[in-house]
């Protein structure tokens, strides 16, 4: 579980996806109440097409603490293996990215891959 710290005076948070790499990235992102069960909002996309994808999350700063954004990533690999896979996940707040963000990179043994990355999200401000 990656740690960030949202300053909760600012006004929005976006989730960002990267593809580093020429293969098609489809993304499942949750956010999480503080009791880790609870579902407050579900995206869902992919990188075909491009290779950055951004979106807004309902969840306001303000009310970001204590909260968890998971993120399964499916790589959709050529039938064959040993090609190299690269992402990132970021959170973005008012424009600005924010550290650590999440790098996902391997060599691919079969036809998909699949990786999760998690922040836990503490809040100051």
């Amino acid at each position: 579980m990656t740690d960030i710290i949202i300053d909760s005076s600012k006004q929005t948070l976006h989730v960002a996806v990267k593809a580093t790499s020429w293969q098609t990235l489809k993304f499942e992102i949750k956010v999480y109440d503080s009791d880790g069960d609870t579902i407050l909002e579900e995206i869902e996309g992919t990188t075909k097409g491009c290779s950055n994808w951004m979106q807004p999350l309902k969840l306001k700063p303000s009310e970001s603490d204590g909260k968890f954004i998971s993120g399964l990533f499916h790589f959709l690999l050529p039938g064959s293996s040993d090609f190299d896979y690269h992402a990132s996940f970021n959170l973005i707040e008012d424009n600005t990215f924010l550290q650590p963000e999440i790098k996902l990179a391997g060599l691919s043994l079969n036809d998909e891959v699949v990786r999760a990355g998690n922040f836990h999200i503490s809040s100051v401000g």
